[in-house]
């Protein structure tokens, strides 16, 4: 049986592709606030990208390939490999936190870990059927610690990232099945 060779390049930093976006339009002689008109996006969206201070969506990514020429795939591709950089150090970092091996693969865990971070987070639990078996059909999580206005922002970011569904439940009200999901939960970051 011939063994088959992966050959995967995993540099030791993987930069923001805001960094490359401004890049861009240094070379085409572009402005944020012409990018942001083109694209129909707002100047301040443009500028929290470009200072990694948020994520290119798909959306976003499509936009940048009407105005800027540049395949929208690209860009996509850039922001998955950031996530997957900053989830990869995140786990680094925390993997020492973890109370119990979680039931979802290395790169969900990495997505998590990475979107945690990006929102500050206090703290990500496992719980439900995601915690019981690796086939779960969604991951359920319950998050503490994250600011009520980018709540919704962040359940989107994980329904986006994330190869399954995924269920999000705020840990901040102090109620019974809160308690019970910190109780039995398996803690993946925090």
């Amino acid at each position: 049986m011939a063994s088959r060779i992966v050959n995967e390049y995993r540099p030791e930093t993987v930069s923001h592709p805001g960094g490359t976006l401004e890049d861009v339009l240094e070379e085409k002689g572009m402005s944020q606030a012409e990018l942001a008109e083109r694209t129909g996006r707002p100047k301040k969206a443009i500028h929290e990208i470009i200072k990694g201070k948020t994520v290119i969506t798909p959306e976003t990514a499509i936009q940048f390939e009407r105005v800027l020429g540049i395949p929208a795939s690209f860009w996509s591709n850039r922001q998955r490999r950031y996530n997957e950089y900053i989830g990869t150090k995140a786990e680094e970092q925390h993997s020492s936190h973890s109370h119990a091996p979680a039931m979802i693969s290395t790169n969900d865990r990495r997505i998590l870990l990475a979107h945690a971070r990006k929102y500050k987070l206090a703290k990500v639990i496992l719980f439900g059927s995601s915690k019981e078996k690796a086939d779960a059909r969604d991951i359920d999580v319950g998050v503490k610690g994250i600011a009520p206005e980018l709540f919704f922002d962040f359940c989107w970011e994980l329904y986006r990232d994330l190869p399954k569904p995924v269920d999000v439940v705020d840990l901040s009200k102090d109620c019974l099945f809160n308690k019970l999901i910190e109780r039995d939960g398996v803690v993946l970051y925090g």
